[in-house]
């Protein structure tokens, strides 16, 4: 009985997909439905990888550490397909006087483009670069600089 137990707990546990791959086949299914060439083909497309999504975090169960895990990866995949169409290179190794640049140039351009897209991400760079830094009164000294000059 003890054996059967240890042996069902392994073949559950190994047969388990883990999170990783399972968010590269979100992100691969979001990178194809962002390829198609009409709007009506993308929505169709983003609509079948949100059901995959739904599956794919069904079958984590109740496992709330790989689910977050499965979570932070289709986030990062989100943020890379969105800077790549907005040509935003993000990189938390960048200098403080770096990452207001970006954000600016982003702002400048979206501006530019008038296109509220691409302010939403720029506001989204602003965001995840205020994140990099641990101390809270760069942070602020970082989002008010952008807010005073930037937008």
């Amino acid at each position: 009985m003890k054996s059967l137990l240890i042996i069902t707990i392994t073949a559950l546990f190994f047969n388990a997909t883990p999170p990783t791959e399972q968010s590269k086949k979100f992100c691969d299914c979001l990178k194809a439905a962002d390829a198609k060439k009409t709007e009506q083909e993308k929505n169709t497309a983003k609509k079948k990888c949100l059901e995959l999504d739904e599956k794919l975090r069904e079958e984590f169960g109740e496992d709330k550490t790989t689910k977050q895990a499965y979570v932070k990866e289709c986030e990062t995949c989100m943020s890379a397909i969105s800077d790549a169409k907005y040509g935003i290179a993000f990189s938390e190794t960048k200098t403080y006087q770096e990452k207001i640049d970006d954000v600016c140039g982003c702002f400048t351009k979206a501006t530019k483009a008038n296109d509220m897209s691409y302010k939403m991400q720029c506001s989204k760079l602003q965001s995840r670069y205020a994140k990099t830094f641990e101390v809270d009164s760069v942070k602020r000294n970082f989002n008010k600089t952008i807010n005073l000059n930037c937008q």
